[in-house]
C-alpha cells in the first residue's frame, strides 16, 4: 500500500523541503550467513550504493567516509521485526561501513522466545530479508537538465543517519517510504538539496548493478555553469571538458569545502540568503566572495562615512576639542554645551548612539589657515619655523626624569591561590598514614535479568580490585639575591 503522506510524484525534491525517514531492503546471502549459536550473533549486510526508486527520482546512499551516521546503531540500536518498535528481536553490537562500500552489522539475538525463534529462522535460511530505516539530510541532484524534472534524476545522499535494522518476511516496495511506526517515532526533517548538471548519462536509468552505479558516480562533475544547453532563447556557454580520470571522493570533498566556505562568508557578513543563493547556483568560492564584496560596496555607498554640521566660520573656530574631551572625562557637559549639541546632531545623522562618547565634525580648522602660515613665514625670515619636540613624560630626556614613582608597599597584593572545595563536598581524609595503603573496591555488581516463571536465572559474579595509595613529596624552590634581601620592603619579603 503506498504511503499516504508521500509527496506527489512527478516533481523534484526541493531544498529545505520536509522529509521523513525511509526504508531500504536487502537479502541476506546464504553463503555468508554463519550464526554463532553460542554467542547468539550473526553478521549481515544492510545497505549498499544500489540506486532505489523514490517519488522524486533515483536515490543513492553515499558510503564515502563520514557520509553515514551510525551512532544510533552503535549506541545500543535494536534489531526489530518488520520495523515494529514493540517487537524487539535483539541488539546491534556493532555497525560499520566496509571496504566493499556496504553497511555491515553484527547483531545479537535475545535469549527470550522471540529472539531464539529469530536466530533459528536466520540460521535455517528461512528469514533472509533485512531492512533498515534511515533519514537523508543532504543530497546532490544530478540531472540532465537542471531546470526540468525527470524520473532519471539521481539524488546522492551525502549525509544520512541510520535508526534501526529489521528482519522481514516479504521485502516491501522501496518506493513506499516510511511506515506508520517511523512516523510515530520521528518528526519531519528539512533536507538540503544541491542540483547540478549531469555531464554523462546516468547509469541508474538502466540500473541496477553496483558496477554500473560506481561508473555513474565516477562521472559526477562539480560545475559552476551549465553546459548542456539552455531552455531560454540565449546560448549558454559550454562547460570545459572534465579530465579523463579523477577521484570522486576528492570531488565531494571539494564540494563540501566550497559550500562551507560560502556559508562562512554569509555568517561573517550577515547575509545567509545570499550564501544559499550562490551555493545552489554552483558558484565558486572566489565568485561568491566577489559577490559579497559588491553587495557590501553597495551598502557602504548609502551610509555616511562622516558628518558635517552647518556651522559658520566663527562657530567652527569656537568649537573646542579640549572642552569636549574634558567634559567626557568628568562626565559634566556644563562647560561644553556647544560641543555636546554638535555631537548629538552628528549622532542623529549617522544613526549612532553617543551615550558613551562624542562625535567630532570633519570640517574643523585644526590646521593653520593661510593668514597664520604667512605670519609664520615672515617671523622666520622667509622660511617656516622648525617644529620642536614638546615636553612629555614618555621619554626621560623630555620630562620623564622629572616624574617620581611611589612604591605603595602597604597595599601589597597577594597571589591568588586555588582553594580546595572537596572538603565541603563530603570528601573523606585519611590522616596519620606512614606506609603504603591498599583499599579494596568492588568494580561491577552481579547482573540481574527478567526470566519466565519456569526459566532458571543466569549465573553472574561481581568483580573486585584495590586502590593503592603511596606517599608523595611536594617542594618549592627559588633563589633570592643579596640585594633583594637588603633593599626589598618588609611586606615583600
Amino acid at each position: 500500500m503506498p504511503n499516504p503522506n508521500a509527496p506527489e510524484a512527478g516533481r523534484r525534491l526541493l531544498d529545505g523541503e520536509a522529509a521523513v525517514p525511509q526504508k531500504r531492503e536487502a537479502t541476506i546471502s546464504v553463503k555468508v550467513v554463519a550464526v554463532n549459536t553460542d554467542a547468539r550473533t550473526v553478521e549481515l549486510s544492510f545497505s549498499s550504493e544500489t540506486p532505489v526508486d523514490r517519488w522524486f527520482g533515483k536515490e543513492i546512499l553515499s558510503h564515502d567516509p563520514g557520509a553515514a551516521d551510525l551512532r544510533r546503531l552503535n549506541d545500543g540500536g535494536n534489531l526489530l521485526w518488520n520495523h515494529d518498535p514493540s517487537d524487539v528481536l535483539g541488539v546491534i553490537e556493532r555497525a560499520w561501513i566496509g571496504d566493499d562500500r556496504k553497511g555491515h552489522a553484527i547483531v545479537r539475538f535475545g535469549k527470550d522466545e522471540r529472539g531464539t525463534w529469530a536466530m533459528n529462522q536466520v540460521a535455517d535460511g528461512v528469514l533472509r530479508n533485512v531492512s533498515f530505516m534511515y533519514l537523508a539530510r543532504d543530497y546532490i541532484c544530478e540531472a540532465a537538465d537542471p531546470d526540468r524534472y525527470s524520473p532519471d534524476d539521481v539524488y546522492t545522499a551525502r549525509q544520512w543517519e541510520a535508526f534501526e535494522i529489521s528482519l522481514l518476511t516479504i521485502a516491501a516496495d522501496p518506493s513506499v517510504g516510511v511506515g506508520r511506526s517511523a512516523e510515530e517515532q520521528l518528526t519531519q526533517t528539512r533536507v538540503h538539496v544541491v542540483t547540478q548538471a549531469r555531464t554523462q548519462p546516468s547509469a541508474a536509468a538502466d540500473q541496477p548493478s553496483e558496477e554500473e552505479t560506481e561508473m555513474k558516480r565516477k562521472h559526477a562533475r562539480l560545475m559552476d555553469k551549465v553546459g548542456e544547453g539552455s531552455t531560454g532563447g540565449g546560448t549558454v556557454p559550454a562547460a570545459p571538458a572534465a579530465p579523463a580520470a579523477h577521484d570522486p571522493a576528492q570531488l565531494r570533498r571539494d564540494e563540501i569545502a566550497r559550500q562551507a566556505g560560502i556559508r562562512k562568508l554569509g555568517e561573517r557578513w550577515g547575509k545567509p540568503e545570499l550564501a544559499d543563493l550562490h551555493i545552489e547556483g554552483g558558484s565558486s568560492l572566489e565568485a561568491a566572495r566577489s559577490a559579497f564584496m559588491d553587495a557590501l560596496d553597495k551598502e557602504n555607498t548609502t551610509k555616511p562615512v562622516g558628518a558635517r554640521v552647518d556651522m559658520s566660520t566663527q562657530e567652527r573656530k569656537r568649537y573646542s576639542l579640549v572642552n569636549a574631551i574634558r567634559a567626557i572625562h568628568k562626565n559634566d557637559w556644563k562647560e561644553a554645551g556647544f560641543e555636546r549639541e554638535v555631537s548629538e546632531e552628528i549622532a542623529k545623522q549617522m544613526q549612532r548612539d553617543a551615550a558613551t562618547g562624542f562625535f567630532v565634525p570633519t570640517d574643523l580648522p585644526f590646521a593653520p589657515d593661510e593668514a597664520h602660515a604667512r605670519a609664520w613665514v615672515q617671523a622666520a625670515g622667509g622660511s617656516k619655523l622648525a617644529q620642536r619636540a614638546p615636553f612629555a613624560v614618555g621619554a626621560a630626556n623630555t620630562g620623564g626624569a622629572l616624574v617620581g614613582t611611589t612604591l605603595m608597599s602597604d597595599n601589597w597584593i597577594e597571589v591568588l591561590r586555588n582553594v580546595m572545595v572537596t572538603p565541603t563536598l563530603g570528601a573523606r581524609f585519611l590522616t596519620g598514614l606512614v606506609g603504603k595503603v591498599d583499599i579494596p573496591r568492588q568494580i561491577t555488581a552481579a547482573a540481574t535479568s527478567w526470566v519466565g516463571e519456569l526459566t532458571p536465572g543466569t549465573e553472574s559474579e561481581a568483580t573486585f580490585d584495590k586502590v593503592s595509595l603511596s606517599p608523595k613529596n611536594i617542594t618549592s624552590w627559588g633563589v633570592i639575591s643579596r640585594l633583594m634581601m637588603l633593599q626589598s620592603t618588609p611586606l615583600s619579603r
